[in-house]
């Protein structure tokens, strides 16, 4: 069963920001959006009340330069990718 109490915090941290501190869990949901949907930068920025994609650019460039974090992400998207093919 799932919890609604902890749904609602993990969603509040994803959209929240603060300007110059990284969110790793909204970091996290604008690329997978960008690289499974294929969704336009705009667009993910407007879903998550951003006026400009700079925030979406910036996880691109955090990418290359973080291993640990680039790992993180690559894991999570094979996990999430096996699921949708075993559906």
């Amino acid at each position: 069963m799932k919890n609604p109490r902890l749904s609602f915090v993990v969603i509040s941290v994803i959209f929240q920001s603060c300007r110059g501190q990284e969110n790793e869990p909204r970091d996290v949901a604008l690329h997978l959006i960008r690289s499974i949907r294929s969704e336009p930068l705009m667009s993910i920025g407007a879903g998550f009340g951003l006026n400009r994609y700079s925030a979406v650019t910036r996880v691109r460039s955090r990418l290359k330069k973080d291993k640990r974090f680039r790992d993180r992400l690559q894991q999570i998207e094979r996990s999430i990718l096996k699921g949708q093919t075993q559906t």
